[in-house]
């Protein structure tokens, strides 16, 4: 059975008895079972051009403390053991990164103004209002192409 099973059943398990306590205040976290959870994450479709994801989000979680861990392991458990709700959890630190990335959800959501996208292979703020330049802003639809009209992105 693999860890996300064991969650979503530890899970399904303390709601049926109306219990309050989540796997991770009640086991805590491990080594070990940060790095299942990582591996069942990288299995999933949407991280397959994350080149390295198992390495990459190791060593993120591994250079967080241990609150960090701990919150991003029970968002996981309340988020994120499905496939197509992976990337969430990506964003969110410390899975995240504000350098350099791959794929636009490993960049971490702290940008205001917009999301933060990955250009050139770097985590970039963009915005969906203001700008100064075309590369300011958020690539949308189908193109994914936005210009920088007038100060506004367009």
């Amino acid at each position: 059975m693999t860890v996300r099973r064991l969650l979503l059943a530890f899970a399904a398990l303390t709601g049926a008895l109306g219990l309050q306590a989540s796997c991770v205040a009640v086991f805590g976290v491990d080594e070990a079972s940060l790095h299942d959870v990582v591996i069942d994450m990288c299995k999933c479709d949407a991280l397959q051009g994350l080149d390295g994801c198992v390495a990459r989000l190791t060593e993120r979680l591994d250079g967080a403390g241990g609150a960090a861990q701990q919150a991003w392991l029970a968002q996981y458990v309340d988020r994120c053991t499905e496939c197509s709700d992976v990337l969430p959890c990506l964003s969110e630190s410390p899975t995240c990164t504000l350098s350099a990335c791959k794929i636009d959800a490993e960049c971490c959501q702290t940008n205001p103004a917009g999301p933060t996208t990955c250009k050139g292979g770097a985590c970039k703020e963009c915005s969906v209002a203001s700008c100064t330049v075309d590369a300011d802003c958020c690539p949308t639809g189908d193109a994914g192409k936005v210009k920088c009209v007038v100060g506004f992105c367009t």
